[in-house]
């Protein structure tokens, strides 16, 4: 049925990487729990031309009882292993963080080299001490991912 309504508008489903199903039904009582591939991303030939590099991931269900969807419309950038710095707000209600800020400012030195000595150091105590947030969330989603699989088995 849905293939046939897809098929009548000229669209093609782009499948998708991660989670098959997209939709976790309500727990009845004594019944077991419906998963559905409910929500896709679908595409006309025509788009497909224009990003033929485009990808498509079933992300790990968090708020929702539907999982969100991600659309490349481009290949992965690849970065020569480094990355801009970035400051990340958490920082600052870290007990830790005053003593980095002051240890790495010096009033004699000009803003731009202070700027850069602070971005170094707080880079490397993010690493060691404060622990990487982005890398923690996406073990944690993974984590989720991975029970949410075996749940729809």
């Amino acid at each position: 049925m849905v293939c046939d309504v897809l098929e009548d508008c000229g669209m093609i489903d782009l499948g998708g990487m991660g989670l098959f199903f997209t939709w976790r039904g309500p727990k009845f009582l004594h019944l077991e729990r419906v998963f559905k591939r409910l929500d896709r991303a679908c595409a006309n030939a025509e788009w497909m031309t224009s990003f033929p590099s485009a990808s498509v991931r079933n992300l790990p269900r968090v708020h929702s009882d539907h999982c969100p969807i991600l659309i490349r419309c481009d290949e992965a950038s690849e970065t020569n292993g480094t990355q801009p710095f970035r400051f990340i707000a958490a920082w600052q209600d870290h007990e830790e963080f005053q003593s980095i800020l002051s240890n790495n400012w010096n009033r004699e030195r000009q803003m731009h080299a202070n700027l850069k000595q602070l971005s170094y150091s707080l880079t490397d105590w993010n690493k060691t001490s404060f622990g990487n947030i982005t890398h923690r969330k996406n073990l944690t989603l993974s984590k989720l991912a991975k029970v949410q699989k075996k749940w729809t088995r």
